[in-house]
């Protein structure tokens, strides 16, 4: 009888910051305000792809500027980007602004409150976006969270500090950037809200969880959490920022009770639990960019009299034809993404008293990388 252990590594790349707003001064609005830019769109919009242009450029050369774009249905359904759970979530959010009332495309708004059908303002656009980036807020929001690579799901913590007592809406929306139609590159694309589109009504300061799912279609290295907190009655964001799906740390509240926890970096992380058939090992990456990684196996294993392993392993990639692996292998993995091997002893019913040592690193930064060592014993 053998007795193994799970095993799991993770290899991270590295994370991203998020936006945050911060208080300044002793004024009696006393912090920075961050824009919130919403965009009525469609791919089949010909305006709209001026209005976007626009939009993208301000946001790229200020961080202080958010942006959640709605791909409309009621413009034009065959657009790639307002399926489900888009079409119904915009057509809430455009009933909320708009009521019953038709409005033409693109539409801007800028903090809610400064409203421009059509591309015929352009040019006044900018002094609108520095009007409101001039106006400090009594509104602060702060995030922190989780994100499991694996399941595709997280949390969101949200801290809402300032304006005491009243009573505002928190929206959280998904937005997804880098997405190609029709030959073109669209950004800040709106994915959904969570909970809903109707928010969560909140009496400030206050502190709220927000749970997700990320849906398998999607990206995770083009996702971006938007939120900001809304007053329902006049319309007004009184705040607002941003943080990457991948820069929230890697849920590890599912893991079960450790024997040991090994840290090398921030984002590399081994972490064993008994099992008495065979070792999982996984190599999970929570950056970026794609990594190349290298990993490889040492065993020690009881020997007969000429000098012979009395046991031997194999190591085999999951979902595939699990055949004798070398001890050492390479290989890629996506962004957000994991690949996962199944590491199995062979003790041919002897007895005695093993090891192995398992070694990852990345190959893009070879200075993230950590060894575990598998303790074995098998009695008559």
């Amino acid at each position: 009888m053998k007795r193994l252990w799970i095993l799991g590594i993770l290899v991270g790349l590295g994370l991203l910051s998020c936006k945050k707003t911060n208080p300044i001064g002793e004024e009696t609005l006393p912090y920075v305000r961050t824009l919130l830019v919403e965009l009525f769109t469609n791919v089949y919009c010909p305006n709209c792809e001026v209005a976007e242009a626009w939009i993208d450029s301000v946001a790229s050369a200020n961080d202080r500027v958010v942006v959640i774009e709605y791909h409309d249905p009621a413009y034009n359904p065959l657009d790639p980007f307002s399926g489900p759970p888009a079409d119904s979530q915009i057509a809430e959010r455009s009933q909320f602004y708009f009521g019953s009332s038709a409005h033409g495309y693109p539409y801007v708004l800028f903090d809610g409150i400064l409203e421009n059908e059509g591309i015929g303002n352009i040019g006044g656009w900018g002094n609108q976006v520095e009007t409101r980036l001039a106006q400090n807020t009594s509104v602060s929001i702060s995030i922190s969270g989780v994100y499991d690579t694996l399941s595709r799901t997280g949390s969101l913590s949200v801290q809402v500090d300032g304006d005491t007592g009243q009573t505002r809406q928190l929206y959280v929306a998904l937005t997804e950037s880098d997405l190609i139609a029709s030959g073109q590159t669209y950004h800040h694309v709106f994915r959904r809200f969570y909970p809903g589109p109707e928010g969560i009504s909140l009496t400030i300061p206050t502190e709220t969880t927000v749970s997700f799912e990320i849906d398998p279609t999607w990206n995770p290295a083009s996702l971006t959490f938007v939120v900001f907190v809304q007053n329902p009655s006049t319309r007004e964001v009184l705040q607002a920022t941003e943080i990457p799906l991948l820069a929230l740390p890697p849920d590890t509240s599912h893991l079960p009770t450790l024997p040991f926890l090994l840290h090398v970096t921030d984002t590399l992380l081994i972490y064993q639990n008994t099992d008495p058939l065979v070792d999982t090992l996984y190599i999970v990456n929570t950056g970026t960019t794609s990594d190349r990684y290298g990993l490889w196996i040492e065993p020690i294993f009881p020997t007969d009299s000429t000098g012979q392993p009395l046991w031997f392993l194999s190591i085999c990639m999951m979902d595939s034809m699990c055949l004798p692996f070398p001890h050492d292998t390479t290989g890629w993995v996506p962004p957000a993404d994991s690949v996962g091997y199944t590491v199995d002893v062979f003790t041919l019913g002897n007895p005695g008293t093993g090891e192995f040592w398992i070694y990852a690193h990345s190959m893009n930064n070879p200075a993230v990388r950590e060894s575990v060592r598998v303790q074995i014993q098998v009695t008559e």
